[in-house]
């Protein structure tokens, strides 16, 4: 998806959780946005707290080949056996064709309109969104039966340590072993690769060598730790850590310029933005710093707490377990995230590894996220 619809799909959720007539009996509860890393993948994704059913919602670029909306169109059909509802947002004209006509026409032929599915087109004119649907949702309440799962993740990108560094040389070791059969990420990369940071072959961020001791728990431990990330950016496929097309390009850019360069962090920088959806939590991050700017605080940890809530109230994350701190999991949900985008740049550092500002919050250099967004790599 090249395009920011955020805006659409936003408006769309709020008609939803208002139960307006043309979205009647879509949720009982309301919508917190989670995630869904599986392929294909969706766009968005949200919850219904209440029913437990989720809603897929899948973004088509405008001036595209038939073939493209073909594809979003088979694609629905493949996410609607892992969620309740799917919501596919079109441009107004699909080449010389109006994109109702052909749209409808298309889920006829294939006999998919009786599906779960809603159809909008939008247009943008003078830098204004503006939207019409077309294809309501059919009632879905005793056509699927109630999907469930113990765990829902973010909708962004999940990362704790690794560098560009080690991003590139885990991409160059799925490529070496990517002719083995099975499990290679198992079998093959996450061994050597545990292995060069124990010898101090792997660099942290600032270049300088990774130190670490082999212990078992560690090697189990953090084995989910590198390869979660990969994948979710869709640098790896899901289930054998094997190489994609698009982690190939990601190397290819590492290999003729360096892991080093600044093409390559670059490259790295705009996955993480724009697939890895970190852009979207950086403008809710920015929207609660300019919508609560009085109640920021002089300590981070309580900052934290304060932004937790908000995503919480503004359906970004599930409310978290009373025990979640006192079993020893991180004293709020957004953590890493702040040390990953100081890492790439992307806020204004205070010095020694600090970077929120007491009563002001974080500080985002956004002539840096924009350089990285209209970056080529």
């Amino acid at each position: 998806m090249n395009s920011d619809y955020s805006e659409i799909v936003y408006r769309v959720i709020e008609e939803i959780n208002l139960h307006r007539p043309e979205w009647a009996e879509c949720v009982k509860g309301s919508l917190t946005r989670v995630g869904d890393w599986s392929e294909p993948r969706p766009d968005y994704v949200f919850l219904d707290t209440e029913t437990d059913k989720t809603i897929a919602v899948l973004c088509a670029d405008s001036h595209q080949p038939r073939d493209y909306y073909d594809n979003k169109i088979n694609n629905t059909v493949k996410i609607l056996n892992r969620h309740s509802m799917c919501i596919i947002i079109v441009p107004e004209m699909i080449e010389d064709e109006d994109s109702a006509s052909y749209i409808l026409s298309n889920l006829s032929d294939k006999s998919l309109d009786k599906l779960p599915l809603a159809v909008i087109e939008y247009e943008m004119k003078n830098d204004q969104w503006s939207y019409n649907l077309v294809k309501r949702l059919n009632a879905y309440g005793n056509a699927l039966q109630q999907r469930t799962t113990n765990q829902y993740k973010s909708f962004w990108c999940w990362w704790r340590d690794a560098s560009h560094y080690e991003v590139y040389d885990l991409l160059k070791l799925s490529q070496k072993y990517d002719e083995e059969e099975g499990d290679i990420y198992t079998q093959y990369v996450y061994p050597e690769f545990y292995q060069l940071m124990i010898d101090g072959k792997t660099k942290q961020w600032n270049g300088k060598p990774r130190t670490k001791s082999y212990s078992e728990s560690g090697y189990k431990s953090e084995k989910q730790n590198y390869k979660i990330p990969l994948v979710q950016l869709g640098l790896w496929d899901t289930t054998e850590g094997r190489i994609t097309s698009k982690g190939k390009k990601l190397l290819a850019i590492g290999d003729y310029y360096g892991p080093e360069s600044e093409q390559f962090f670059n490259a790295l920088s705009k996955a993480i933005l724009i697939d890895g959806k970190h852009l979207d939590l950086i403008r809710k991050v920015y929207e609660f710093q300019r919508v609560e700017s009085s109640l920021l605080p002089e300590s981070s940890s309580e900052y934290f707490l304060l932004l937790d809530d908000y995503l919480t109230q503004s359906g970004y994350i599930g409310t978290r377990k009373p025990t979640a701190v006192t079993t020893g999991a991180k004293n709020s949900y957004i953590r890493d995230e702040p040390k990953l985008w100081n890492k790439l740049g992307f806020i204004e550092a205070l010095g020694r590894g600090k970077y929120y500002k007491p009563f002001k919050g974080i500080i985002f250099n956004w002539d840096v996220i924009n350089k990285v967004l209209l970056s080529e790599e």
